[in-house]
């Protein structure tokens, strides 16, 4: 898979293959913990995947085995709750829950660690196809009618967000 470059940022890896959006916090040494920065990154980064029409599936993923996501950074807390760089409290993940669930393509999240279920994802001219990390369970494939559709599914423990909820 060739992954290319979206736009770069500090927190987040930002890439496009074949009409998928990979968003990947990229924060390892604090396990993905989230500051004010990483969620106006992400903010900005689904943004985009909801202007362009070619983006038509977007990944929302870690960096390395360890953790998805570990919260907010304890670094990063001031008085007023998460501070930026300015030392102005912004941490509102809230905003960043409704971009996901508003935003009308199937957004998959790939959860790292042994019990995350989903691990990989083959594209097809046809749709595309997720392959489970456990083999409890079997590989799913979602045509592209499947994909337009959004419908919600879960998947294991890997839940993929495919319509407002």
């Amino acid at each position: 898979m060739n992954w290319k470059t979206i736009k770069e940022y500090t927190d987040i890896l930002f890439e496009e293959m074949d009409g998928i959006a990979k968003i990947t916090i990229n924060r390892p040494k604090v396990y993905n913990a989230f500051r004010p920065l990483t969620n106006k990154e992400m903010l900005e980064a689904f943004a985009i995947c909801r202007e362009r029409a070619d983006i038509r599936v977007i990944i929302l993923t870690g960096i390395g085995d360890k953790a998805f996501c570990s919260g907010g950074d304890q670094n990063a807390k001031g008085h007023g709750g998460y501070v930026d760089e300015n030392g102005v409290p912004r941490l509102n993940v809230l905003e960043l829950h409704h971009a996901i669930r508003s935003i009308p393509k199937p957004v998959i999240a790939m959860v790292n660690g042994n019990d995350a279920t989903c691990k990989r994802l083959k594209k097809y001219h046809d749709g595309i196809e997720l392959i489970p990390n456990n083999p409890t369970y079997e590989p799913l494939f979602f045509s592209n009618d499947e994909i337009n559709n959004k419908p919600v599914r879960i998947i294991g423990k890997v839940v993929e967000l495919r319509a407002k909820l």
